[in-house]
């Protein structure tokens, strides 16, 4: 128990933390850059995130679990897992980059000037690379937590002390992507010595080559699941110009910790979940299930219902009254648009996780179309109304989506509950469960 309740402590920490650490620099990159020149930053910012998720390539769900296992059941070769992990991260981070590169050179579908998009490839290389998935597979909290919170805060202080005119809005990526590229450096050294591989460099090679295949599913599942967060700033940037790029991303900026409030209690209810949902057979669903699902509902709602209320000195707070006066106080209206979100993507999380994800691959499968059929109706409505888009149109289409989302998840959780039978009274045959299994017990 005191090993858990550390744990807890420790992701606590590297959750909250990293948050506070992006909330801290939002002031001064608003007063400084301006919104023309933080537009364009928030593009490369958001652009060098999607490439990050695909360079991660599922490793930190795969990666983390894979290390769990052989550590369990073969601690002796987890020197030769990672150093065949290892090698796997450099071939998949050296096929993006070559493709993202050809990308930029021969089409006009990353709208950057040079320097950004090389420091925003950069970034995206660094970010990636940081092996903070093998501490979590190890339950090292505390490795995983410093590897998270370091480069964080040293980049937060160096972007403050160089960062001082529009014009080196690229500055923010590179001190970025440095600093975590020097903590990549040292946590997969810290790794390597720690647990010496075995094999031959051939054998690696070839074990490197034959694992990058059953990394493709997860992969696909991550990318769906997390580029609605970072893909509506870079479709702005796409469609529209840097001033409704800064409206949408100042706003952006301000609720994404959001996010992070209700996620502490997930990683503590899901497992659980999870167990509940493995034993329907048995009739083992608990009440805990109604009632993880209202506090996670309430949580999230009560965030919303006072984020609502402080939007307004929340975001003169980070953002200045000169940046609000500059956009006509239009981030107001996207910010509070956006924190309608936290309940839906709390429950979606919940369901597709705890629920979906953890019954069979089919109901795996279902749950990266569910994502991948959200993130098309976004990409698709932001075609549509592509004329006339703007931070705020952006922000009720992001709603919209993660809105099927969880309608989606409800029903793919009906689904996959019912053994591949649809069933629309999905709370009714909770219940069902439940009393059956209060019968059985009384008896």
């Amino acid at each position: 128990m005191i090993k858990l309740i550390k744990g807890f402590l420790w992701q606590a920490f590297s959750i909250y933390g990293g948050g506070f650490a992006s909330l801290l620099l939002i002031p001064h990159l608003a007063r400084t850059l301006k919104p023309v020149s933080f537009g364009d930053l928030s593009i490369a910012q958001s652009f060098a995130a999607i490439l990050s998720l695909l360079m991660d390539f599922g490793f930190i769900y795969t990666g983390a679990n894979r290390v769990a296992k052989t550590k369990a059941l073969h601690g002796e070769k987890l020197g030769d897992l990672i150093a065949v992990m290892f090698v796997s991260k450099v071939i998949i981070h050296a096929i993006f980059v070559v493709g993202v590169v050809l990308l930029y050179k021969f089409t006009g579908l990353v709208p950057l000037e040079p320097a950004l998009f090389w420091s925003a490839v950069m970034w995206a290389f660094s970010f990636a690379f940081v092996p903070t998935w093998i501490a979590w597979g190890l339950e090292d909290h505390k490795t995983y937590a410093w590897l998270e919170m370091a480069p964080k805060y040293v980049s937060l202080i160096m972007v403050l002390i160089l960062v001082n005119r529009p014009s080196e809005n690229y500055l923010v990526l590179v001190i970025q992507g440095s600093a975590m590229l020097a903590t990549a450096t040292f946590g997969w050294a810290y790794f390597l010595k720690k647990f010496s591989p075995r094999k031959q460099v051939s054998a690696i090679l070839k074990s490197s080559a034959q694992m990058l295949p059953d990394l493709v599913p997860m992969f696909v599942y991550r990318v769906t699941a997390n580029a609605y967060l970072n893909l509506p700033t870079y479709l702005l940037g796409l469609i529209s110009d840097s001033l409704n790029v800064a409206v949408y991303s100042a706003a952006d900026r301000a609720f994404k910790p959001l996010l992070t409030l209700t996620e502490p209690l997930l990683r503590v209810l899901i497992p659980n979940l999870t167990k509940s949902v493995l034993f329907r057979g048995n009739g083992v669903i608990k009440r805990k299930v109604f009632a993880s699902l209202l506090a996670v509902v309430a949580l999230a709602g009560f965030l919303v219902f006072l984020m609502y209320c402080l939007s307004n000195p929340i975001l003169l707070l980070l953002l200045g009254r000169e940046f609000l006066a500059a956009v006509d106080y239009a981030p107001l209206q996207v910010f509070r648009t956006l924190v309608l979100i936290l309940p839906l993507h709390a429950v979606s999380k919940m369901l597709l996780v705890a629920f979906v994800g953890s019954l069979s691959t089919r109901c795996s499968i279902i749950a990266a179309g569910t994502q991948f059929f959200s993130l098309s109706l976004m990409l698709m409505l932001s075609m549509y109304f592509s004329m006339r888009l703007d931070g705020y149109l952006m922000a009720i289409i992001v709603l919209v989506s993660q809105l099927t989302t969880m309608i989606l998840a409800g029903l793919a959780t009906s689904y996959c509950l019912a053994g591949g039978k649809l069933k629309f009274d999905g709370l009714r045959r909770f219940r069902s469960l439940y009393m059956r299994e209060e019968g059985n017990s009384s008896e």
